[in-house]
C-alpha cells in the first residue's frame, strides 16, 4: 500500500519541530500540541472508516495493515502521551514534555512504517540476527551429518581385506583411466565427426529398412498376407478377449454388489433397525432394477432378477408384524442366494478364460522370441506379453484370496499390457506404405542435419542431396502402394522403379558419408590406432580384474554376493570396451567415446557392488546401530530447524530441511538394518538438502540485509531533508542579520541574541548528523561520509562565528551555511537516485549475486560515490576560477575573505585527492580475484561513458 489518505497526515505529524529564528512561546506550544492531538484523533477515525470499507470491498492486504496500525495506536498509548503533554506544560515539567514529545514522534514514525508496510531498522536487525542464528544451526547440522557419514563408512570398511582393498583400487584406477580415454577420444573426434557418425548410423538403418520395405512391397503387390499380419491378428484377438473378460469381471462385481445389498437388508431386518431397513430396501431395489435393465446380461438372468424385483416391491420396507418381517427376509434371502450363485458361476468361468488367455499370451511371447525379437528392448512385444500373463496370474491369485479390488486392478493391468504389446508389434511391423513414409521422414531429417552442420563440407552436401533424392523416391513408393486394398492394383513397375531409386540414393549417401569420414580422420589414423591399442590394454586389465574377483571369491576374501555383483558390472564394462575398439577401428571416435564412458560407469558400478554386498560382523553392526541412534537425534534437530523455517515462512528452506530429515530417518533405518551402502546414499542426500537449506537461509538473510539498506537509505534521505529544511531557515536568518550589519555597521542587542540562538540551533542540527555519519561510516561509504563530516566541520565554524558577544553573520559565515545546504541537497539527490535504481532493479527481478558467491551489495555503489566525487571536484574548480577572477579585479589588496577561501579550496582539494586514492585502492583490492563489474559498481552504468 503506498499513497493513501492518511500518509500526508502522518508525515506532517512525525516530522520533528523545525528550528526557527523565533523562540516558541508557551501559548504557541500549547496551540500546536492541541492541533497534534486533534490530528491524531482524526487519523484514528479515518483509519477506522477505511478499515470498514476495505473489509467490505475485500481488500484484505490493506485491511490487515490498518488493523496492525490501529493495534499499534492502542498499544503505544500515543493518545495518553499526547494528552499528558498539556498537563506537563501547565506544571512546568519541561523534561517530561520533551520525553513525551519524543515518544509521540517515535510512535507516529512506527505507525507510518506499519501503514507503508515497511520494517524498522531495529526489526530488520533482529530478523538478520535470527536468520544468521539459523544459518549457524544449519552449518552445525551439516557438520554433524558429515561426521556421521564418515563414522558409518569407517564402520563399513573396518573389515575390508587387503585383497578387497586392492581390487577396489584397481577398479577405481581402471574407471579413471577409461573415463580419461573417453574424454581424449571425444576431443580427437572434434566437432565434425559426431554429425558424420550420427548420419552414418541413420543411413545404415535406412539401408537395413530398405530390404524390409522391398519385401513388404512385393508381398503386397503379389496379394500375399505377411506372417506379421497373422501375429497382429492374434494380438488383437487377445486384447479383445481380455477386454470382454474385464467386462465380465465388472458384471460379476455387480452381482456381488446385489448379494451384498440383500445381505445388508437381512441384517437390518433381524436387528429391527427401521432406518437401516428402509435404506437397504431402497438400495437393493436399485441394484435389481439395474440388473433387469442390463443389456449385456442374459435373458434368463434378466427375467429371474425381474421376478425377484417384483417380489421385493411387494414387501413393506417398514414391516408392521412378524409375518411382514418374514416375507421381507425371505425375499432378501432369495435375492442373495441367487446373486451369490450367479456371481460364483460367472467368476469360475472367467477364471478359466483368464487362465487360457495367460497361456496363449506366453505362447505368443515365445513365438516372438523365436522370431528373433530383441528382448533387451523394454517395449518389446514378447516382454509386454509376458507382463500381461503375469498380471493375469496375479488376478487369479487375488480371486482365490477374495480380493475383488485387486482382481479388477490386475485384470486392467493385463489389458493395458496387451494393448502396449499390440502397439509395439504394429510399430515394428508397419504396412509397406507406412514403412516408406517413415523412411522418407528419416532421410529428410538426416539431410537437414547434414546441411545445418557448421562444418559441412562438399561430401556432406553430396550426401544430403542423395538423401533428398531417396526421400522423394520413398514418398513416391508410399503413394503408389496406398492402402492394403489399393496395393494389389498398384503399378508394380512404378513401385520397383521407386525402390531401385531409393536404394541407389541411400547407397550414394552412404559412400559420401564414408568419404567425408575418411577425410575427417585423414592424418589421424595413427592416433586412432594408438587409442584402440590403449583400449585393448584396458579391456585385458578388466579381464584380469574379473579373474582376480573370481579368485578372491574362492579364497573367501569376497562373498558370493560381492563377486556376482562385481562380475556382472565388469562383464558389461568389457562389452562396452570391445565395442569401443571396433568403433575406433572403423573410424568412429565419437561413438567410441560414448562406449568408453559406458565402460567407466560400469566399472564404477562394480566397485559399488563389492562395497554394497560386503557382509558385516556383529561388531560392525553394533557400531552402525550406534551411528543410527545419533542419526535419529540429528533427524529430530533438523525437524526443529524446519519448524523455525516454517514460522519464518521460508518455504524453500522448510522443504529442504524436511527432505533432509526424511533422508536422515531413512539413513537411520538402513544403518539399523545393516545396510551401510544404502545409508550412505541417504546421508549424502541429507547433506545435499542441508546445504540447500543453508543457501536458502542465506538468501533470506541477504533479502533482509537489502531491505535494511533500503530502509537506511530512506531514513538517511528523510533525515537529511528535515535537516535541509531547518538549515534553510537558519541561513535565511543569518543573511538577514548580515544585511542589518552591512546597513547599520553594527548589530542590535536583540539581533546578537537572535544569532546566538541560531548558533545553538546549528549545534542541534550538527548533533542530528551524528546518526547519519555513523551509519555511512559503518557501511564504508567514503565520499558521502566525507560530505557529512564536511557539513559538521562547517557547522562548527558557523557556531563559532555566531556565538559570543560579537557574532559575525558576514559573507563567509553565510558561505559556510550555503555550502552545507548545497552538499546536503546533492546528497539527497544521490540517495534518491540510488533508491530509484534499487526499485527498478527489483521490478526487473534482477539478483545482486556475485558469480563467485553471495556478496552484500554496498549501501551506496562505488560508481555513485565516484559521481559525487567528480561533482565535488567540479564545484571546487568552479570556486577556484571564481576566486581567481575576484583576485584579478580586486587589485593588490587581499581580504580576509579571500585568504579564508584560498585555504578552504586547498583543504578541499587535498581531501578530494585523498578520497580518490582510497577508492582507487578499494577497487584494485576488489579485483583480486577478478569480480563481475556489475557487483563492483552496483549495477549502475555511468552516464556519459
Amino acid at each position: 500500500m503506498r499513497a493513501t489518505a492518511w500518509i500526508p497526515i502522518l508525515v506532517g505529524l512525525s516530522i520533528a519541530p523545525v528550528a526557527t529564528s523565533q523562540q516558541p512561546t508557551p501559548e504557541r506550544i500549547t496551540r500546536e500540541q492541541d492541533e497534534v492531538l486533534r490530528k491524531v484523533e482524526r487519523l484514528r477515525q479515518l483509519m477506522t472508516r477505511l478499515l470498514e470499507r476495505y473489509d467490505r470491498d475485500g481488500k484484505s492486504e490493506q485491511a490487515e495493515l490498518l488493523r496492525r496500525g490501529l493495534s499499534h495506536l492502542e498499544q503505544s498509548q500515543l493518545f495518553k502521551a499526547a494528552s499528558s503533554i498539556q498537563t506537563e506544560l501547565d506544571n512546568g515539567a519541561l523534561d517530561d514534555v520533551v520525553r513525551d514529545q519524543a515518544a509521540v514522534v517515535t510512535g507516529l514514525e512506527q505507525l507510518l512504517d506499519i501503514l507503508l508496510d515497511r520494517q524498522s531498522l531495529e526489526n530488520l536487525d533482529q530478523q538478520i540476527e535470527a536468520t544468521q542464528a539459523m544459518i549457524a544451526r544449519a552449518d552445525e547440522l551439516l557438520r554433524r551429518q558429515r561426521e556421521l557419514r564418515d563414522q558409518a563408512n569407517d564402520a563399513r570398511d573396518s573389515r575390508q581385506s587387503n585383497t578387497e582393498r586392492n581390487l577396489l583400487e584397481e577398479l577405481r584406477t581402471l574407471a579413471t583411466e577409461q573415463r580419461a580415454e573417453s574424454e581424449e577420444t571425444e576431443r580427437q573426434a572434434g566437432l565434425r565427426m559426431p554429425t558424420l557418425e550420427s548420419a552414418l548410423s541413420r543411413i545404415q538403418q535406412l539401408i537395413g529398412s530398405q530390404a524390409a520395405l522391398e519385401e513388404a512391397a512385393r508381398s503386397q503387390l503379389a496379394g500375399e498376407r505377411p506372417a506379421s499380419a497373422e501375429r497382429g491378428f492374434e494380438l488383437g484377438a487377445l486384447e479383445n478377449e481380455q477386454r470382454e473378460l474385464m467386462a465380465g469381471r465388472d458384471a460379476a462385481r455387480d452381482l456381488e454388489r446385489v448379494a451384498s445389498a440383500a445381505n445388508d437388508l437381512e441384517e437390518a431386518v433381524r436387528n429391527d433397525d427401521a432406518e437401516r431397513v428402509q435404506e437397504a430396501h431402497d438400495r437393493l431395489r436399485a441394484r435389481l432394477e439395474s440388473q433387469t435393465a442390463n443389456p449385456d446380461a442374459s435373458p434368463a438372468t434378466r427375467v429371474k432378477f425381474g421376478e425377484q424385483l417384483t417380489r421385493l416391491e411387494g414387501t413393506s420396507a417398514r414391516p408392521s408384524d412378524e409375518a411382514a418381517r418374514k416375507e421381507l427376509l425371505d425375499a432378501a434371502s432369495a435375492v442373495r442366494e441367487s446373486a451369490e450363485g450367479a456371481a460364483k458361476s460367472a467368476s469360475a468361468a472367467l477364471d478359466r478364460k483368464q487362465q487360457e488367455l495367460a497361456e496363449r499370451s506366453r505362447r505368443e511371447a515365445e513365438q516372438h522370441r523365436a522370431d528373433g525379437e530383441e528382448e533387451s528392448r523394454p517395449d518389446s512385444v514378447g516382454r509386454g506379453l509376458e507382463q500381461a500373463a503375469e498380471a493375469m496370474d496375479s488376478a487369479l491369485n487375488a480371486g482365490e484370496e477374495g480380493d475383488s479390488q485387486r482382481v479388477m486392478s490386475e485384470t486392467s493391468s493385463a489389458l493395458r499390457r496387451l494393448a502396449e504389446a499390440r502397439r509395439a508389434h504394429r510399430d515394428a511391423n508397419p504396412t509397406a506404405r507406412k514403412r516408406a513414409e517413415r523412411m522418407a521422414a528419416g532421410a529428410d531429417e538426416t539431410a537437414r542435419d547434414l546441411r545445418d552442420s557448421r562444418l559441412a563440407g562438399d561430401a556432406e552436401l553430396q550426401a544430403a542431396n542423395a538423401l533428398e533424392s531417396a526421400e522423394q523416391a520413398l514418398r513416391s513408393v508410399g503413394q503408389q502402394l496406398g492402402s492394403d486394398e489399393e496395393g494389389s492394383r498398384a503399378n508394380s513397375e512404378s513401385v520397383e522403379s521407386g525402390l531401385q531409386a531409393s536404394s541407389e540414393a541411400l547407397q550414394s549417401a552412404l559412400e559420401a558419408i564414408q568419404s567425408a569420414m575418411n577425410d575427417a580422420t585423414a592424418g589421424r589414423s595413427e592416433s586412432l590406432d594408438a587409442a584402440r591399442d590403449r583400449q585393448r590394454e584396458l579391456r585385458e586389465r578388466a579381464a584380469t580384474a574379473k579373474q582376480q574377483i573370481e579368485d578372491a571369491e574362492r579364497a573367501g576374501d569376497l562373498s558370493p554376493e560381492q563377486a556376482r555383483a562385481a562380475n556382472e558390472s565388469v562383464d558389461s564394462a568389457m562389452k562396452s570396451m570391445e565395442r569401443a575398439e571396433q568403433q575406433l577401428e572403423s573410424g568412429q571416435p565419437s561413438h567410441a567415446s560414448g562406449s568408453q564412458s559406458n565402460a567407466a560407469d560400469a566399472l564404477d558400478q562394480a566397485q559399488r557392488g563389492i562395497e554394497r554386498n560386503r557382509p558385516l560382523s556383529d561388531q560392525e553392526r553394533e557400531r552402525l546401530k550406534e551411528v543410527a541412534e545419533q542419526q535419529k537425534q540429528l533427524e529430530e534437530d533438523i525437524i526443529q530447524l524446519a519448524k523455525l523455517a516454517q514460522e519464518r515462512e521460508n518455504r524453500r528452506a522448510q522443504n529442504a530441511l524436511e527432505e533432509a530429515a526424511q533422508s536422515a530417518s531413512r539413513a537411520a533405518e538402513e544403518l539399523e538394518a545393516g545396510e551401510p551402502q544404502e545409508a550412505d546414499e541417504q546421508q549424502q542426500r541429507a547433506e545435499d538438502k542441508l546445504e540447500e537449506a543453508r543457501q536458502e537461509l542465506e538468501r533470506e538473510r541477504d533479502r533482509y540485509m537489502d531491505l535494511r539498506q533500503e530502509e537506511l537509505l530512506f531514513k538517511i534521505a528523510s533525515e537529511l531533508q528535515q535537516f535541509l529544511d531547518s538549515q534553510l531557515e537558519l541561513t535565511a536568518a543569518t543573511e538577514d542579520a548580515g544585511k542589518q550589519l552591512e546597513e547599520h555597521g553594527r548589530l542590535s542587542r536583540p539581533a546578537r541574541r537572535q544569532l546566538n540562538q541560531v548558533a545553538e540551533q546549528e549545534s542541534e542540527l550538527a548533533a542530528r548528523l551524528d546518526f547519519i555519519l555513523q551509519a555511512l561510516v559503518e557501511e564504508g561509504v567514503l565520499v558521502f561520509s566525507h560530505a557529512i563530516s564536511s557539513n559538521v566541520e562547517d557547522l562548527e565554524q558557523v557556531i563559532s562565528r555566531l556565538s559570543g558577544r560579537r557574532p559575525d553573520p558576514g559573507p563567509f559565515t553565510v558561505l559556510l551555511q550555503k555550502d552545507v545546504e548545497d552538499r546536503t541537497r546533492k546528497l539527497i539527490e544521490a540517495l534518491q537516485r540510488e533508491q530509484q535504481r534499487r526499485e527498478e532493479q527489483r521490478q526487473q527481478g534482477q539478483q545482486n549475486e556475485n558469480q563467485f558467491g553471495q556478496q552484500k551489495e554496498p549501501l551506496v555503489p562505488v560508481l555513485a560515490e565516484l559521481k559525487m566525487l567528480r561533482q565535488m571536484e567540479e564545484d571546487m574548480q568552479a570556486r577556484t576560477r571564481e576566486l581567481d577572477r575576484l583576485l584579478a579585479t580586486g587589485g593588490d589588496e587581499v581580504s580576509d575573505f579571500d585568504i579564508a577561501m584560498s585555504e578552504r579550496i586547498a583543504h578541499q582539494h587535498g581531501a578530494i585527492t585523498e578520497l580518490f586514492q582510497q577508492i582507487k585502492a578499494r577497487i584494485e583490492k576488489s579485483l583480486e580475484p577478478p569480480q563481475d563489474e556489475t557487483d563492483l559498481f552496483g549495477g549502475e552504468e555511468e552516464e556519459g561513458k
